[in-house]
């Protein structure tokens, strides 16, 4: 290492090759490299923001429950856009960019609110499911029952009325 000072108030180079005589208080700093570590926490908020769109907009999520869904986007998007120079919602610049804890605990927040919404969801479809068979409904293009009044004769493959009007 370079430039190590015995006082903070005047920077002396310290050398090391030098014999110990008295008694010193040396500091030192270790950094471990986990940019990799940090590099795959962005990559998986980023994804886990993209499921968390795709469940926003789920048909069987209410409005208040998007909404929910969508300050947890918001909030870990807010976790990941952190980088040195650029400019917060507030109009602070940011200092630094998001640590690995960090992006952790917005991925883990994030899979929570997913979990409790996708459930609640797919518990949804599934009753839906199985009130309707899957079937979607009326309209002329539909898989749906249709009417219980009109049935098809297999031999003929023509519709006919199960009830006969009386004249």
């Amino acid at each position: 290492m370079k430039n190590w000072s015995k006082n903070d108030k005047t920077l002396k180079v310290y050398d090391t090759t030098k014999e110990v005589t008295k008694e010193n208080l040396l500091s030192m700093l270790t950094i471990q490299n986990n940019k990799p570590m940090v590099d795959k926490a962005r990559i998986d908020l980023g994804k886990t923001i993209e499921e968390a769109y795709d469940l926003m907009y789920d048909p069987y999520l209410k409005a208040g429950e998007a909404a929910n869904v969508q300050e947890a986007i918001d909030t870990a998007k807010e976790v990941l856009r952190r980088a040195r120079g650029l400019i917060a919602p507030d109009g602070s610049t940011y200092l630094r960019m998001s640590n690995y804890p960090e992006l952790q605990a917005a991925i883990d927040a994030l899979r929570e609110v997913l979990d409790r919404y996708r459930d609640k969801s797919k518990g949804r479809m599934d009753e839906r499911m199985r009130r309707t068979g899957g079937a979607s409904g009326g309209g002329n293009s539909s898989n749906g029952r249709g009417s219980k009044l009109w049935h098809r004769e297999r031999s003929h493959n023509k519709i006919q009325p199960l009830m006969k009007t009386v004249m």
